[in-house]
């Protein structure tokens, strides 16, 4: 069963996100989910290519899947028990493909659940809709026309209810006693404000304790020269994706490496700061 705490953190993270967006801007996240108020999804995202095959899992339910390179050519692909297997690909793989086996709707309740390993994802809710449960706290909650944007490391979930589609005096009075619960939690919104703010942009001078596979990831790009694709780096190091590209953000914010996204993916540089943690 979903913990009270859980619930009451996103319910406070709706208040907030209903006047302004908190925290500070969002990076890009390599999957984006867009749901829709009956309860369709469309997922995209952006796969670093493991070379002869690229084993990538899919989110159940997946139909009508589109999946190319970066120039938008179509690659030869196939669906083995719920991975998807795409031959000789190019640095970069796009997916996409719709799906409604990721929402279940219990009484005014939706609720979304991306079950696999994902990295971070951009999960978009629909417009007008109120958020009120999330699986843990999340690294960024925006709202753009309308629609609010969650980015959370999956497997994850998120409860939200639709506010526009609600009619009726029996579904007021039930809205008007669920808005009672967010007025409630208000108490709560400062104090998660402070958390998203503290996770998504540290004081000046504040570091994030540094792993040995951080270290090792540093002194690997600079034997690479300073400067590698992350494919290329993922690949000297033997490390998953999407652990892979967790530790290069988290480096990033640090300060000890830049990111640059590139048609061809992701160049990782280290700065001179993370030249003295190496050296």
């Amino acid at each position: 069963m979903r913990s009270r705490r859980g619930v009451a953190l996103a319910v406070a993270l709706s208040i907030a996100t209903s006047l302004s967006v908190v925290g500070a801007q969002a990076e890009p996240a390599p999957c984006a989910v867009t749901i829709y108020e009956d309860g369709w999804a469309l997922v995209s995202l952006n796969w670093s290519s493991a070379g002869f095959v690229s084993a990538i899992p899919l989110l159940p339910g997946a139909e009508s899947l589109l999946v190319s390179d970066d120039s938008g050519t179509p690659l030869d692909y196939n669906v083995s028990e719920g991975v998807l297997l795409v031959w000789e690909a190019s640095d970069s793989i796009n997916v996409t493909y719709e799906t409604q086996a990721i929402t279940a709707k219990e009484g005014d309740v939706w609720t979304v659940n991306l079950s696999v390993d994902l990295g971070t994802c951009e999960i978009r809710l629909p417009r007008g809709s109120l958020l009120v449960g999330m699986s843990e706290l999340p690294s960024a909650v925006t709202s753009v026309d309308n629609r609010t944007i969650v980015y959370m490391e999956t497997p994850c979930w998120v409860s939200y209810v639709l506010l526009a589609r609600s009619h009726g005096p029996q579904v007021g009075r039930e809205m008007r006693y669920l808005w009672v619960g967010v007025a409630a939690a208000g108490v709560v919104v400062a104090a998660i404000v402070a958390l998203l703010l503290r996770r998504r942009g540290r004081p000046a001078g504040e570091r994030p304790p540094l792993s040995y596979d951080d270290i090792a990831l540093l002194r690997k790009l600079e034997q690479m020269g300073g400067s590698a694709y992350l494919s290329e780096l993922r690949a000297a190091l033997e490390m998953p994706k999407t652990t892979i590209w967790r530790r290069a953000r988290r480096l990033s914010e640090g300060g000890f490496i830049e990111m640059e996204k590139t048609p061809r993916g992701s160049i990782l540089r280290i700065t001179e700061d993370g030249r003295r943690v190496i050296s």
